[in-house]
């Protein structure tokens, strides 16, 4: 019975041993967790969970898409019959007004707060034509959040024209043809410096305008008026002195530098004719005209001075001698009176492509072209060559010796 007692207490002696053993392992080893290979620590405390730390990420602000939704012509005068006309003829100092969606993130899009809102015709920038509609409201304005803003807005243009808006008027003429008083494009807005903003259908909204810039009755009545103008100004100078050397019938010979002052003046009125007709700005006269004008002014002043000083001193030593007799119009022009003077030629020919050009320009870009100093320089020196050889040409010859040669050439 002892030994049975015993081997009951040893047991239960080992079993005991046992359980503090793998209690101290056990407060002493981490716990592997059953869903994942992460461990924890194990402690005697009852578990608390760890904070979860949440972060709020800002989305930048990402502005909608604006398109055109309609376009309406308005005049700032209306009649009592239309006052407002929808894709209608555009005439200068009309009230365009754009329909544009999501007006707030199109002002998002603005580079800065004084960038301009401007009108747009086939992609061309039409600087000069803003609207001052967005003006007065900054970037922080826009990002109240208490003011709302509505889904479509009209913005409103006035199609003016003035020395403001040359550079939008020169970029209208470039699609415009010569003899047409009526121009086509598709009209759109946009921010200066940026592309411009597109319709949303093209099938329904019909961004196509036409542009009435002049009175085509009136045109063509200036312009069968100016080439009037040139017919009697061609019979004066052939009828009159108008062009010609000094001379008691008005007979003598025609002068170069009297021809390219009336070729310069003749030009130069017909292309402000035409501009102020198409442009209605007074102002189309630059500096580089004025020069040009000038120096056929003065060359005419010194070969004229020149012609008069020669003929006293013919006076004095050979009355009855002349200077220079009249043949035809181009030997009197490139003839110093007895042969074909190279001087002379280059300068016509000088001046017939200054003014081929002259009228290329008006035509085509609707403006007086801007002669650079090189173009006005060469015509200077060309000016400065003729009036050098003016001088020893026409020898005094009496008529009795002319009569002479004249003679014996026959």
């Amino acid at each position: 019975m002892e030994i049975l007692h015993f081997k009951a207490t040893f047991k239960a002696a080992i079993q005991l041993v046992i359980i503090l053993l793998f209690s101290a392992h056990t407060q002493a080893d981490p716990i592997r967790s059953k869903d994942s290979n992460t461990v924890t620590p194990a402690t005697t405390k009852q578990n608390t969970k760890p904070a979860i730390v949440t972060r709020e990420i800002k989305v930048p602000y990402q502005p909608l898409k604006s398109d055109i939704l309609d376009i309406r012509v308005e005049e700032i005068a209306p009649t009592d019959t239309t006052a407002i006309k929808k894709r209608a003829l555009i005439h200068v100092d009309y009230k365009i007004s754009v329909l544009i969606s999501n007006p707030k993130d199109f002002l998002l899009q603005r580079p800065t707060d004084k960038t301009k809102l401007i009108l747009f015709a086939d992609g061309f920038p039409l600087e000069g034509m803003n609207s001052d509609y967005f003006l007065s409201l900054s970037r922080q304005q826009m990002n109240d959040t208490t003011k709302l803003w509505p889904d479509k807005m009209w913005i409103p243009f006035i199609f003016k024209r003035d020395s403001t808006n040359r550079e939008a008027w020169n970029s209208i003429f470039h699609l415009a043809h010569w003899n047409k008083s009526q121009i086509s494009f598709k009209l759109s807005i946009g921010w200066s410096g940026m592309f411009p903003i597109t319709s949303i259908d093209d099938n329904k909204v019909n961004t196509d305008v036409t542009l009435v810039f002049y009175n085509s009755q009136v045109f063509w009545s200036l312009i069968i008026c100016y080439f009037l103008f040139i017919l009697l100004f061609v019979y004066l100078c052939h009828s009159t002195g108008l062009i010609r050397d000094p001379d008691l019938n008005n007979k003598g010979p025609y002068s170069l530098a009297q021809t390219q002052l009336a070729f310069w003046t003749v030009l130069i009125i017909g292309g402000f004719i035409y501009l102020i007709i198409l442009t209605g700005l007074t102002d189309s006269l630059n500096d580089s005209i004025l020069l040009l004008l000038g120096i056929s002014g003065g060359t005419t002043g010194i070969a004229s001075f020149i012609d008069y000083y020669k003929k006293q001193q013919n006076n004095k030593t050979a009355p009855t001698a002349t200077l220079k007799k009249h043949r035809t119009f181009l030997l009197d022009i490139l003839s110093d009176g007895i042969n074909v003077s190279v001087q002379r030629t280059q300068t016509a020919m000088w001046n017939l492509v200054l003014g081929l050009y002259f009228i290329w320009y008006v035509i085509t870009n609707k403006s007086m072209p801007a002669f650079s100093n090189t173009l006005l320089l060469v015509a200077g020196v060309s000016s400065v060559l003729y009036l050098g050889s003016k001088g020893p040409e026409n020898p005094i010859v009496p008529d009795s010796n002319r009569k002479d040669e004249t003679e014996t050439k026959s």
